[in-house]
């Protein structure tokens, strides 16, 4: 994803596409491994429910490490791509302000304000915060390989759970009628 570009949207499609379906892969995998690892059948649940506690958790971490990627690459990548391109495009220096203000409030009103605006300036001025948003979310694009590269080291300290997949039920709840089995050996 951090080498797409406003103009490359079948490639950003497919990598999104791609990386959707390898992140259900990953959290099928750790829930199954998670329930199947439990020594204690009477604690699948609240090993899953750990585990998924566990994810949130480093979810919410690496959304405000990215947000804050984001809101930081944006103070340098908006000047950098929009004032250039609007003042090529016709707005006085003296408006740029404006124009930014405008940009904000995202209705023609606004922009009405904006003295010397011309649609050549508003159509570069709308390009130029595509490429900004862009770059800046490849920049976030590239913070995930420090997330990547941890989740590889730690793969490699999953044990080999070949050996506990079985045919061997741990627990019956039900019989084959549907009735509720009694208790047996403290286990339900």
């Amino acid at each position: 994803m951090a080498a797409t570009t406003p103009e490359t949207k079948s490639m950003a499609i497919a990598f999104v596409t791609v990386g959707t379906f390898a992140v259900g892969w990953a959290e099928l995998q750790t829930q199954t491994l998670i329930a199947i690892c439990v020594k204690d059948v009477r604690e699948i649940g609240t090993a899953t429910g750990l585990g998924g506690s566990v994810r949130s958790a480093v979810s919410s971490v690496a959304s405000a490490i990215y947000i804050a990627v984001l809101t930081n690459r944006l103070t340098t990548t908006i000047p950098a791509s929009v004032v250039p391109a609007i003042v090529g495009a016709g707005l006085p220096q003296t408006s740029i302000p404006s124009y930014f203000e405008a940009a904000a409030a995202g209705t023609a009103a606004a922009f009405a304000e904006v003295k010397g605006i011309t649609p050549a300036v508003i159509a570069a001025g709308g390009a130029a915060y595509k490429v900004a948003y862009s770059q800046a979310f490849n920049t976030v694009f590239l913070t995930t390989i420090a997330f990547s590269a941890l989740g590889i080291i730690l793969a490699f300290g999953i044990s080999n759970v070949e050996k506990l997949m079985t045919n061997k039920i741990g627990v019956t709840l039900h019989n084959r009628k549907g009735e509720v089995m009694e208790e047996k050996k403290g286990i339900v």
